[in-house]
């Protein structure tokens, strides 16, 4: 997917990634790296005002935890 939006270089961004999975969340961080990124890892356990925080500075947002509005416009 990341390819398909263009975004092969990562290099100096900064990435969000909401979902520690080991099917979605652990292997996009590790990619995201690979290619340069800064990456935040949180769970849907995790601390919802550091979540914002970090969203709102973030040049990506991925979310992949299954949980219905987590993530509110006030992510963005």
């Amino acid at each position: 997917m990341l390819n398909w939006y263009g975004y092969q270089d990562l290099e100096g961004k900064t990435v969000s990634i909401i979902g520690q999975s080991n099917l979605i969340g652990k292997p996009l961080s590790a990619i995201c790296m690979d290619r340069g990124a800064t990456v935040m890892s949180f769970n849907a356990n995790s601390d919802r005002n550091v979540m914002k925080e970090t969203c709102l500075q973030s040049d990506i947002i991925v979310t992949a935890t299954g949980v219905a509005h987590l993530i509110t416009p006030d992510f963005f």
